[in-house]
Protein backbone atom coordinates (compact mmCIF):
# COMPACT_ATOMS: atom_id res chain seq x y z
CA UNK A 1 0.00 0.00 0.00
CA UNK A 2 1.61 3.40 -0.65
CA UNK A 3 -0.03 7.18 0.07
CA UNK A 4 0.31 9.93 -1.57
CA UNK A 5 0.51 13.38 0.75
CA UNK A 6 -0.20 17.06 -1.52
CA UNK A 7 -0.40 19.99 0.02
CA UNK A 8 3.13 21.90 0.34
CA UNK A 9 4.02 24.37 -2.15
CA UNK A 10 7.60 23.24 -2.04
CA UNK A 11 9.98 20.81 -1.27
CA UNK A 12 9.94 18.70 1.83
CA UNK A 13 13.21 18.38 3.81
CA UNK A 14 11.94 16.41 6.68
CA UNK A 15 9.62 14.72 8.05
CA UNK A 16 8.44 12.05 11.48
CA UNK A 17 5.63 10.21 11.93
CA UNK A 18 3.72 9.09 14.85
CA UNK A 19 2.24 5.69 15.37
CA UNK A 20 -1.36 5.61 16.81
CA UNK A 21 -0.71 4.05 19.79
CA UNK A 22 1.53 6.63 20.93
CA UNK A 23 -1.19 9.20 21.01
CA UNK A 24 -2.90 7.96 24.33
CA UNK A 25 -6.09 10.10 24.98
CA UNK A 26 -6.10 12.34 21.74
CA UNK A 27 -9.32 13.99 22.00
CA UNK A 28 -10.23 13.77 18.12
CA UNK A 29 -11.66 11.18 16.83
CA UNK A 30 -9.97 7.47 16.70
CA UNK A 31 -10.61 7.40 13.00
CA UNK A 32 -8.30 11.22 13.11
CA UNK A 33 -5.27 8.71 14.24
CA UNK A 34 -6.07 5.41 13.03
CA UNK A 35 -3.10 5.15 11.26
CA UNK A 36 -0.92 7.35 12.69
CA UNK A 37 0.06 11.40 11.68
CA UNK A 38 2.68 12.00 9.83
CA UNK A 39 4.49 15.68 10.54
CA UNK A 40 6.38 17.37 7.52
CA UNK A 41 8.78 20.16 7.63
CA UNK A 42 9.29 22.03 3.69
CA UNK A 43 10.82 25.23 2.11
CA UNK A 44 7.38 26.63 2.09
CA UNK A 45 8.02 27.43 5.84
CA UNK A 46 5.19 25.86 7.13
CA UNK A 47 4.85 22.12 8.62
CA UNK A 48 1.75 19.93 8.44
CA UNK A 49 0.16 17.11 10.01
CA UNK A 50 -0.99 14.55 7.82
CA UNK A 51 -3.71 11.35 9.11
CA UNK A 52 -1.91 8.71 7.35
CA UNK A 53 -4.95 6.57 6.94
CA UNK A 54 -6.56 9.27 4.68
CA UNK A 55 -3.79 11.37 2.94
CA UNK A 56 -5.53 14.02 4.62
CA UNK A 57 -3.54 17.08 5.91
CA UNK A 58 -5.10 17.43 9.53
CA UNK A 59 -3.40 20.99 10.52
CA UNK A 60 -1.14 23.41 8.99
CA UNK A 61 1.49 24.70 11.14
CA UNK A 62 2.44 28.43 10.04
CA UNK A 63 4.62 30.79 11.70
CA UNK A 64 8.04 30.09 11.09
CA UNK A 65 9.40 33.03 8.18
CA UNK A 66 12.14 30.64 6.71
CA UNK A 67 12.25 26.97 5.49
CA UNK A 68 11.54 24.64 7.86
CA UNK A 69 14.90 22.78 7.92
CA UNK A 70 13.77 19.81 10.93
CA UNK A 71 11.98 18.48 13.44
CA UNK A 72 11.20 16.07 16.26
CA UNK A 73 7.79 14.86 18.09
CA UNK A 74 7.15 14.44 21.40
CA UNK A 75 4.07 12.39 20.86
CA UNK A 76 3.06 11.57 24.37
CA UNK A 77 2.87 15.46 24.59
CA UNK A 78 1.01 15.32 20.88
CA UNK A 79 3.83 18.42 20.49
CA UNK A 80 6.42 18.94 17.75
CA UNK A 81 9.07 21.01 17.87
CA UNK A 82 10.25 22.19 14.61
CA UNK A 83 13.54 24.10 13.50
CA UNK A 84 14.04 26.55 10.44
CA UNK A 85 16.08 29.40 8.75
CA UNK A 86 14.98 32.19 10.63
CA UNK A 87 16.46 30.95 13.52
CA UNK A 88 13.96 30.15 15.68
CA UNK A 89 12.54 26.28 17.09
CA UNK A 90 8.87 26.90 17.11
CA UNK A 91 7.17 24.38 19.63
CA UNK A 92 3.14 23.20 17.88
CA UNK A 93 0.22 21.23 19.52
CA UNK A 94 0.07 18.82 16.66
CA UNK A 95 -3.65 18.12 17.40
CA UNK A 96 -5.32 21.71 17.48
CA UNK A 97 -2.54 23.50 15.08
CA UNK A 98 -1.78 25.74 18.03
CA UNK A 99 1.79 27.50 18.20
CA UNK A 100 3.12 26.80 21.78
CA UNK A 101 6.12 28.39 22.12
CA UNK A 102 9.21 30.04 19.88
CA UNK A 103 12.55 29.38 21.21
CA UNK A 104 15.13 32.52 20.47
CA UNK A 105 18.65 31.97 20.82
CA UNK A 106 20.10 31.21 17.85
CA UNK A 107 21.90 33.64 15.45
CA UNK A 108 21.94 30.98 12.65
CA UNK A 109 19.82 28.45 10.81
CA UNK A 110 18.36 25.39 13.42
CA UNK A 111 19.49 22.48 11.02
CA UNK A 112 18.96 19.91 13.70
CA UNK A 113 16.95 18.63 17.01
CA UNK A 114 16.57 15.83 19.22
CA UNK A 115 14.11 15.62 22.28
CA UNK A 116 15.77 13.49 25.24
CA UNK A 117 13.96 12.97 28.73
CA UNK A 118 11.83 16.71 28.08
CA UNK A 119 15.03 18.54 26.80
CA UNK A 120 15.07 20.04 23.26
CA UNK A 121 18.56 20.03 21.78
CA UNK A 122 19.12 22.13 18.89
CA UNK A 123 22.10 22.22 16.58
CA UNK A 124 22.67 25.04 13.85
CA UNK A 125 24.82 26.95 11.47
CA UNK A 126 25.88 29.39 14.20
CA UNK A 127 28.16 26.47 15.66
CA UNK A 128 26.35 26.13 18.15
CA UNK A 129 24.12 23.29 20.46
CA UNK A 130 21.63 24.90 22.52
CA UNK A 131 19.82 22.84 25.42
CA UNK A 132 16.23 23.82 26.47
CA UNK A 133 13.67 22.77 28.76
CA UNK A 134 10.82 21.37 26.00
CA UNK A 135 7.87 22.43 28.16
CA UNK A 136 9.07 25.95 28.91
CA UNK A 137 11.44 26.57 25.93
CA UNK A 138 14.21 27.91 28.59
CA UNK A 139 17.25 27.84 27.19
CA UNK A 140 19.35 25.72 29.72
CA UNK A 141 23.02 25.69 27.84
CA UNK A 142 25.24 25.99 25.01
CA UNK A 143 27.68 23.86 23.39
CA UNK A 144 30.20 26.18 21.44
CA UNK A 145 33.50 23.73 20.87
CA UNK A 146 32.50 23.56 16.92
CA UNK A 147 34.07 25.16 14.52
CA UNK A 148 31.63 24.70 11.72
CA UNK A 149 27.58 24.19 11.41
CA UNK A 150 25.90 21.76 13.01
CA UNK A 151 24.41 19.42 11.06
CA UNK A 152 23.50 16.20 13.46
CA UNK A 153 23.10 15.30 16.60
CA UNK A 154 22.42 11.71 18.18
CA UNK A 155 21.88 11.38 22.34
CA UNK A 156 24.06 8.53 23.72
CA UNK A 157 23.21 7.77 27.33
CA UNK A 158 26.41 5.71 29.34
CA UNK A 159 29.59 5.52 29.07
Amino acid sequence: MSQEFRGHRNCVLTLAYSAPWDLPGTPCSEEAVAGGLLVTGSTDGTAKVWQVASGCCHQTLRGHTGAVLCLVLDTPGHTAFTGSTDTTIRAWDILSGEQLRVFREHQGSVICLELVNRLVYSGSADRTVKCWLADTGEHVRTFTAHRHSVSTLKYHSGT
